[in-house]
């Protein structure tokens, strides 16, 4: 069978063509559909799919069914060895049969899996070396962030690690494996002065969505410290009432 492993929506996206027809790309693997995405910067509009690393009828069927839309585009994602390239030419045949356009999106590693590492291990040097790039529009900066947050997913990546900064506070990113090692957990974490405050970033979030949450998080952060300021003073008038005349 095929299976999709990540639709990322966009309704007024039209960069890949109609909305109703995304570009289709397909791997072996899910996590490598899951790389992919993140390695390609989450194409708005886009299907990233994996064969489960099978080829049977089922799978052939499912892949017709997806090719055969009109203006579709069908990209075959699969692994940079004899048996991605077997894949391959089977789905170049499908897309033949149906008249669809093909690509050949070949990893510049072993795999798309492979790939997300050696790259996120590059920049993590860059990063060390030089800081991070500051964004100004919001959808920009919410598709990097996203990115960084998809390819740690990916990468299982454990400990704390600042992936952002927005209005004077670090955005941290907190990773755990338990159990077996076979379970992963994440949570993003917007860190202030003697607290943080978590912020749900799930890998499926628009880049506007995570951009908006962390927005109403700082929001909070204004009402919350007027909040307390009031209470400071108050405090001080009662604390005055207290000293001798």
């Amino acid at each position: 069978n095929l299976f999709v492993v990540l639709l990322v929506i966009d309704p007024t996206s039209h960069e890949l063509g109609s909305p109703a027809n995304p570009a289709r790309f397909i791997t072996e693997s899910a996590i490598d559909a899951m790389s992919l995405a993140a390695f390609e910067g989450l194409r708005e509009g886009s299907l990233y799919l994996s064969t489960g690393g099978g080829w049977s009828p089922a799978t052939e069927a499912a892949v017709r069914v997806l090719a055969s839309r009109p203006g579709a585009q069908l990209f075959a994602a699969t692994d940079a060895n004899s048996q991605g390239e077997t894949f391959a030419g089977r789905l170049r045949g499908t897309a033949s049969d149906v008249g669809c356009n093909w690509f050949r999106l070949t990893p510049p590693a072993e795999d798309w899996n492979d790939a997300l590492r050696a790259r996120e291990e590059e920049r993590r040097m860059e990063g060390r070396r030089g800081g991070r790039k500051p964004h100004t529009e919001r959808k920009d900066a919410g598709r990097v962030l996203m990115k960084e947050i998809l390819a740690l997913v990916q990468l299982q990546q454990e400990g704390e690690i600042q992936i952002a900064s927005i209005g004077g506070f670090d955005l941290i990113y907190e990773g755990e494996r338990f159990g077996q090692g076979d379970s992963y957990h994440y949570q993003s974490l917007l860190q202030r002065t003697g607290g943080i405050q978590e912020i749900e970033l799930a890998v499926t979030v628009t880049p506007l969505g995570a951009i908006s949450r962390l927005e109403h998080a700082l929001g909070g952060f204004e009402k919350e410290r007027e909040r307390y300021r009031q209470r400071l003073e108050e405090h001080q008038r009662w604390l005055s009432s207290y000293q001798s005349r």
